[in-house]
């Protein structure tokens, strides 16, 4: 499928793109001051746009193809502002162009009842005064990686045992393994056996969500 890949990158950046791209299958042009990456070499075939796996995917593939250009750069000392995305357009059988919706990888969770709405003013006084708590929390407000998801449930468990042994297993599993977590996971091994039990990032996030709010509302009843 021929993606139209529009970049951030004003034509200043062009050339050097052209450049790094000489090898590859695909051009490089410029509208309206952005450079756009045309090219049918990152997914085969058509996008089955009424599967949201499928067109995960499709995002997938190109971010990955951007990692690749971003990482070449700063290996080999290029001198090119990083390349990020801002859209892409897929031409269909007929030659028009269309968007490509970002669906996200949604698991389609829904957040739990509540009695009450969200309430975070009683956790702030006990965070001040509980260094667990605080550290729990200061780490929850950067990226949610596998590192960090990790990091949080160490404190926990220090504190006072985290989660269950199951639920243990499958985040740290996964959060180590590259065959589960690609180049996200905490390990760079290549040849890997995958775990018996794993989890997908967003269920990791949730769960980590959840475990610490337990955890945070039972210090607080207490």
């Amino acid at each position: 499928m021929k993606l139209f890949i529009h970049l951030k990158n004003t034509e200043e950046d062009a050339k050097p793109i052209k450049e790094a791209l000489r090898e590859f299958d695909g051009s490089v042009v410029v509208e309206e001051n952005h450079v756009i990456i045309i090219t049918p070499s990152i997914v085969a075939g058509d996008i089955d746009l009424l599967n949201t796996d499928n067109i995960w995917e499709a995002w997938f593939r190109i971010t990955e193809f951007l990692d690749i250009i971003n990482g070449s750069v700063i290996i080999e000392g290029v001198v090119l502002n990083h390349v990020s995305l801002t859209k892409v357009h897929y031409e269909d059988s007929s030659g028009k162009q269309h968007i490509l919706g970002n669906v996200g990888k949604m698991e389609g969770f829904l957040p739990g009842f509540r009695m009450n709405k969200p309430d975070i003013s009683k956790i702030i006084p006990l965070a001040l005064k509980d260094k667990a708590v605080a550290k729990a929390l200061r780490l929850s407000s950067r990226d949610l990686d596998w590192v960090n998801l990790c990091r949080i449930h160490e404190v926990m468990q220090e504190d006072v045992g985290g989660m269950s042994k199951g639920d243990f297993s499958a985040l740290t599993g996964s959060a180590n393994n590259s065959s589960v977590s690609g180049d996200l996971a905490r390990h760079g091994d290549i040849k890997c056996d995958t775990p018996k039990k794993t989890i997908t990032l967003v269920k990791a996030q949730h769960l980590i969500k959840q475990t610490m709010r337990k955890w945070i509302h039972d210090k607080l009843d207490q």
